[in-house]
């Protein structure tokens, strides 16, 4: 690396996550949440805070029932402090809706942690 510029929590960064590939399952829509962890909102249930906790939904309709993309480009985190155990858990779910219009089901599929600060 020819340059190295240093973290300022006041400027932050952006993460995007564009779409899944391969879903198994083309019939129920599937969504990403991104939860900064700590604190860990998401999983402590401490109530969601939109600085904390992003939820990725808008689908791109043009895009392959097996590869859904999204429409919501970058999320930004600023005011993040440097720790260097900090990371941002993306969290796969689906959404399975009922015929019969009750509540819709979520059922959780699967994460993956990216470290932020190693």
């Amino acid at each position: 690396m020819v340059f190295f510029a240093k973290y300022k929590p006041e400027v932050g960064f952006k993460i995007s996550v564009d779409g899944f590939h391969n879903v198994p399952d083309t019939s129920n829509p599937y969504v990403a949440i991104y939860s900064l962890n700590p604190p860990g909102r998401l999983y402590l249930d401490l109530g969601f805070d939109n600085r904390d906790v992003i939820t990725c939904t808008s689908y791109n309709w043009d895009s392959p029932l097996q590869s859904p993309q999204f429409n919501e480009g970058y999320f930004k985190f600023k005011d993040v402090p440097f720790q260097k155990n900090t990371h941002i858990i993306i969290d796969v779910r689906k959404i399975i809706y009922s015929e019969r219009g009750n509540k819709a089901k979520i059922e959780k599929i699967g994460w993956t942690i990216l470290p932020l600060f190693t």
